[in-house]
């Protein structure tokens, strides 16, 4: 690969590599946001015609039904009141009963028995009041029914099979737990509540076209090397680094640059989040957060697979059948450490306005800062296959990165709930080490805690993980033609 030594071009190339990377941004932002709120003002009439529709068939049936199960409890509370004697009503007919008034037959006969005529007001009072109660009982469970149906209709949006656990989210005991109940329970999931929508609706429509579209300009705007710039900022990573005894670029120094520029990027756009809301919006930011992150993700790791047996070889186990088989386990459990707020793919996508999450199931009962961990897992494992000075200093980079976000995310979390928030729930229940709240006695799993683990986001992870496993001869491919390519000047931006 040809290397620019002028000074003069490096300069130029830096201007325009900026240059793009801004125009690149904006135009991404314009695109994706563009795409996601067409039709949005038509989400206003629709909940309107909705709640419209929801309440011009249930509340007149429920306002009718419960005026008339009213009446009837009037109508029971009369007939009680009016059908039982008093007390001195009682005792006169008791001596009714036992006085001779020298009409009654029977009087003249001390040894007949005395045949009570009168009627037995207790007796027919309780069947009449049992027969009114066990028929606004029978109304009772008819109205419950119908109005349990009627709520699940319409919470439901379509008949979809469910599959337990997969697509439907089943509750942990959280009481066991002794939750406060102040955060949400991660990758809750029912595929009855999930609709297609239309373009520019919160549905999985206008999904898919968002995410095509950031896929698109990413594709268009960074990829392709004809039109793109991800091999114009390698190249200038390439030319800043220094050359060994044989005159080529040592590709260290290109990864350690990776390794400076993703951070900043990333958890600077992350931290300038509460700013950059109040200015375009959560959605907007979110775009302007993704898009660079995405790029840059794309480019270190190209590179990394081009270039992961550069440098000193200390060892090479990724022939080794038990070493594949343990690095494999590792990496496939790291993937199920993903950020819980990494589930609602709505958001991420900027469909749903994004949020910053406060959770209190699911993995951060076991780790507050799971990515962490897991991108130790991760690196641990590639490491283990391949020992190179290149790999060892990329999987460093990584791991320090998600160090310094570990104190990061709290400060966020501070800065976004409070104080109290911040003690109460998440430091004094949670811990950055994996079980340490729960071996010092400050956070307690459920006896079903299963059920804050087997839910649709994290299947679906699992099989993107096997998916990816199964992709890597592909990745490889993709990452040597990259390289075979090599650097193609300017782009689409000129």
């Amino acid at each position: 690969m040809n290397r620019n030594t002028s000074s003069t071009m490096t300069k130029m190339g830096l201007f325009r590599l900026l240059l793009s990377t801004v125009a690149i941004t904006i135009t991404s932002t314009v695109i994706l946001t563009t795409t996601m709120t067409i039709g949005g003002l038509g989400l206003g009439g629709g909940g309107i015609l909705i709640a419209h529709a929801f309440s011009s068939s249930t509340f007149p049936q429920m306002t009718t039904t419960m005026t008339q199960m009213k009446m009837k409890s009037k109508s029971v509370s009369s007939i009680s009141f009016q059908s039982r004697p008093h007390r001195h009503q009682q005792s006169l007919l008791m001596s009714s009963d036992s006085v001779n008034d020298g009409n009654d037959n029977t009087s003249s006969n001390p040894t007949s028995p005395v045949i009570d005529k009168t009627p037995d007001v207790k007796a027919m009072t309780t069947m009449t009041m049992e027969d009114e109660l066990m028929t606004m009982e029978d109304e009772l469970n008819v109205f419950t029914a119908t109005v349990t149906t009627q709520s699940s209709s319409s919470s439901s949006t379509n008949d979809l099979p469910i599959v337990p656990f997969l697509t439907k989210t089943y509750d942990s005991n959280r009481q066991e737990a002794g939750d406060l109940f102040v955060g949400g329970d991660a990758g809750v999931f029912d595929i009855q509540k999930e609709e297609w929508g239309k373009l520019g609706q919160t549905g999985w429509f206008t999904f898919t076209a968002a995410v095509a579209t950031i896929l698109t300009a990413v594709a268009v705007l960074w990829v392709y090397p004809v039109t793109g710039y991800s091999d114009d900022l390698t190249h200038l990573f390439e030319s800043f680094a220094p050359a060994n005894a044989n005159g080529k670029y040592i590709s260290s120094y290109v990864t350690l640059f990776y390794g400076i520029i993703f951070p900043l990027m990333h958890s600077g756009l992350a931290s300038l989040r509460p700013y950059g809301e109040k200015i375009v919006g959560a959605r907007t930011w979110r775009v302007i957060f993704a898009f660079p992150s995405l790029c840059l993700s794309y480019s270190w790791i190209t590179y990394f697979i081009s270039h992961v047996h550069d440098g000193y070889q200390f060892y090479d186990l990724s022939h080794n059948p038990y070493a594949h088989t343990f690095a494999w386990t590792i990496n496939f459990l790291s993937f199920l450490l993903l950020y819980p707020s990494v589930f609602n793919l709505k958001e991420v996508a900027a469909v749903e306005t994004p949020k910053l999450h406060l959770w209190e199931t699911g993995i951060i009962r076991i780790t507050r800062h799971p990515q962490f961990i897991g991108q130790c897992m991760w690196s641990y494992g590639h490491l283990l296959m391949v020992g190179t000075s290149f790999t060892a200093l990329t999987m460093a980079l990584l791991v320090g990165h998600h160090w310094f976000s570990c104190w990061n995310g709290d400060r966020r979390y501070k800065q976004e709930f409070g104080d109290e928030t911040w003690n109460t729930v998440i430091k004094e229940r949670t811990s950055v080490l994996p079980f340490q709240a729960i071996i010092e006695g400050r956070q307690q799993l459920p006896s079903d805690y299963y059920k804050e683990l087997l839910r649709g986001p994290y299947f679906l992870i699992a099989a993107g993980t096997i998916g990816a496993y199964f992709a890597h001869p592909y990745m490889q491919g993709g990452a040597a033609l990259v390289r075979n390519t090599g650097y193609i000047p300017g782009g689409i931006l000129g």
